[in-house]
């Protein structure tokens, strides 16, 4: 299993989160357990392939976790750059999308931001139509802009 379809895992159970609320722990272990795993493969291409090793699981649980602690600050940055539109009217999966993308480049260092934006546009694209998708990689190019804005601002004039 690839990093990608492990974030892809993780996207799908922030996605299950968004709607029921369960802890991470729980949520993943209903999902990871064995005969359940096994089940998806009929549905799924992504299940088609051997569960994840306990790497890749560590990254999911650790993203859920994340997503979970954390989605009500990400609303609050989706919110400040989508104008005009209040998160709860923005499609569910590209919140969702969002609140992954957002979660990487704040919590992970050791994955580049454009590769989480990449990845972000390219499980959009799966689920969601054009316009959806170019709405995620906007958001997306604001938050990195303003960030980048804002690691600047942080450097005073001695500290460059």
């Amino acid at each position: 299993m690839t990093r990608s379809d492990a974030r892809q895992i993780a996207f799908q159970l922030a996605f299950s989160y968004s709607f029921n609320h369960y802890s991470a722990d729980d949520i993943c272990s209903f999902f990871f357990e064995k005969t359940y795993f096994e089940t998806l493969k009929s549905e799924c291409s992504l299940f088609e392939q051997e569960p994840p090793s306990s790497k890749q699981l560590d990254y999911v649980k650790s993203l859920l976790s994340l997503v979970i602690e954390h989605s009500t600050e990400f609303d609050k940055k989706i919110e400040s750059f989508s104008k005009g539109w209040p998160v709860k009217r923005i499609d569910r999966t590209a919140r969702v999308i969002l609140w992954c993308a957002i979660c990487e480049i704040e919590y992970f260092d050791s994955i580049d931001p454009s590769v989480s934006i990449n990845e972000a546009v390219i499980i959009s694209k799966k689920y969601m139509e054009p316009r959806t998708v170019s709405f995620v990689n906007g958001i997306l190019g604001q938050y990195m802009a303003n960030r980048s804005c804002n690691k600047s601002s942080d450097k005073g004039p001695n500290n460059e």
